[in-house]
């Protein structure tokens, strides 16, 4: 059922490349290793599946993924910033100038 599932998933996928490589990786005897795998090998598993595909950790787990930025703003800094103010916009505009390189220069491999 779990594979049903999968192959299903598979087709919503329009990235062909991203979806060969979910279709290379979690062959049927992989997610069934995954399924039946020990609870104390869990963390590995999450490891290794975010590894080969940032992009998985980065939608489900961003903390994973954004574990070693820096983003060299204290959380008073970011308070005094407002950004819950619609009106704010020009402030967004800054701090997102500011980050997005860093963002961008985020290790392919975790």
């Amino acid at each position: 059922m779990l594979l049903t599932k999968f192959k299903t998933y598979l087709r919503e996928i329009h990235d062909q490349p991203a979806k060969d490589r979910l279709k290379a990786y979690f062959t049927e005897d992989r997610i069934q290793k995954l399924v039946f795998s020990s609870a104390r090998n869990l963390p590995k598993v999450i490891n290794e599946i975010f590894i080969k595909f940032p992009e998985i950790a980065d939608f489900y787990c961003p903390e994973i993924y954004l574990k070693g930025l820096v983003l060299g703003y204290t959380c008073s800094d970011i308070d005094d910033l407002e950004l819950d103010n619609k009106n704010n916009i020009e402030t967004l505009n800054k701090l997102y100038k500011a980050l997005f390189p860093k963002w961008l220069n985020l290790p392919a491999n975790l």
